[in-house]
């Protein structure tokens, strides 16, 4: 194992991660010996050292007037990125407690529309937002089917059980003969979904979404393409669009 590549990794700089080794090898020692392991200039590695004082991986000690370091062991590392860890996501949750209220102070901001591309596996991101963002209703014009394969099945499934248990009722305009069977698509209080099916001359390769003042335009995995805009005109015209078509869609 490349010792300085994995101490990059969890979040050490090339040089800190050298000298940190070289400390490691040595034990307690002046700074002579590091920099002569380390091979660099003792102005620089004295530099590197305070950096790790500070990171809490070594002591630096006085002894007879000059500066001594001593690394702390190894366990310590692991114990200082644990603690990160927690922190990390500690700070995580609290912002996600926040995100709602920040939205609504972000939608009543005046703002010129937002257009936004994602590609690719960033197309779940846009369903995570969705979430975050917690509308009281999605509408959405398309085919489950395709959704699956663009975003993945499996992540589609998880996303309608949290979606559902985060209480945002969707209404859904489908297209019957792209339908999974599974019942977790089904209309109903326990899916906060009600469905209807569009005429069968209806083609959609596309999937739309709509929530607030945000529509999603999804494409086919073939093209794995998404946009996301932002603009309460625009949005307003596609919910309008939305109703005419939830008028002439079939009830199940």
């Amino acid at each position: 194992m490349d010792l300085p590549e994995y101490l990059k990794k969890l979040g050490l700089g090339e040089k800190e991660a050298r000298t940190y080794l070289a400390s490691l090898e040595l034990g307690e020692s002046n700074i002579v010996p590091i920099a002569e392991k380390v091979g660099l200039p003792r102005t620089s590695v004295a530099y590197l050292l305070e950096k790790l004082d500070e990171l809490g991986l070594i002591e630096i000690l006085e002894r007879r007037g000059r500066k001594h370091y001593l690394p702390y062991p190894p366990r310590t590392i692991l114990t200082k990125f644990k603690e990160k860890e927690e922190q990390a996501k500690e700070n995580s949750q609290s912002f996600a407690e926040l995100v709602p209220e920040l939205n609504r102070l972000y939608e009543h901001t005046p703002t010129q529309p937002k257009v936004r591309i994602f590609k690719g596996e960033e197309l779940q991101d846009i369903y995570e937002e969705m979430l975050l963002v917690h509308p009281t209703e999605i509408c959405y014009v398309g085919s489950t089917q395709q959704i699956e394969e663009a975003i993945g099945a499996r992540f589609l499934k998880d996303w309608v059980k949290r979606r559902a248990e985060a209480k945002i009722w969707t209404r859904a305009i489908r297209v019957r003969n792209q339908e999974p069977k599974d019942t977790i698509y089904a209309p109903g209080e326990d899916g906060q979904r009600d469905v209807r099916y569009a005429p069968s001359r209806f083609q959609s390769p596309a999937n739309i979404l709509i929530y607030g003042n945000t529509v999603v335009v999804t494409t086919t995995a073939a093209e794995s393409f998404g946009v996301v805009t932002t603009s309460q005109d625009y949005a307003t015209s596609m919910q309008n669009w939305f109703e005419e078509l939830w008028e002439q869609a079939k009830q199940i």
